[in-house]
């Protein structure tokens, strides 16, 4: 869903998300692909950073969708933080790509809600 980058590493192939990095709004463009409807939200143009509170707004917006039952209240993203050893979330402040593949990851579970083919095609979307 966030776009990798691959890189060639002596003689093998390696693909890296740049967890550590911060989100940016143009990031999410993968989204798209399984929550066509987020494109009304987004500005895929804006290299803007993402806050929490934005990118929660966004996860309840697919939830809602989806009817996907989540509790996205602060106490569970703080939960499930802790539980993967990141610090306290800030909902005011820039997350990092990682952050946003562990939300998207636990929540969405987009990879058994949805099958992809072969070359990458969504099937049942």
């Amino acid at each position: 869903m966030l776009r990798a980058e691959g890189k060639t590493v002596g003689w093998s192939n390696e693909t890296w998300m740049r967890i550590d990095d911060v989100l940016k709004q143009n990031e999410l463009e993968g989204l798209l692909d399984y929550y066509p409807y987020l494109s009304k939200h987004l500005d895929l143009t804006s290299t803007q950073e993402m806050h929490l509170d934005t990118f929660l707004s966004l996860i309840n917006i697919i939830i809602s969708e989806e009817s996907i039952n989540v509790d996205t209240s602060i106490e569970s993203v703080t939960n499930l933080y802790h539980e993967f050893s990141l610090s306290s979330p800030q909902l005011n402040s820039s997350m990092t790509r990682g952050e946003a593949i562990l939300l998207l990851d636990q929540w969405l579970d987009p990879f058994n809600r949805v099958d992809v083919g072969i070359t990458g095609k969504l099937l049942n979307k």
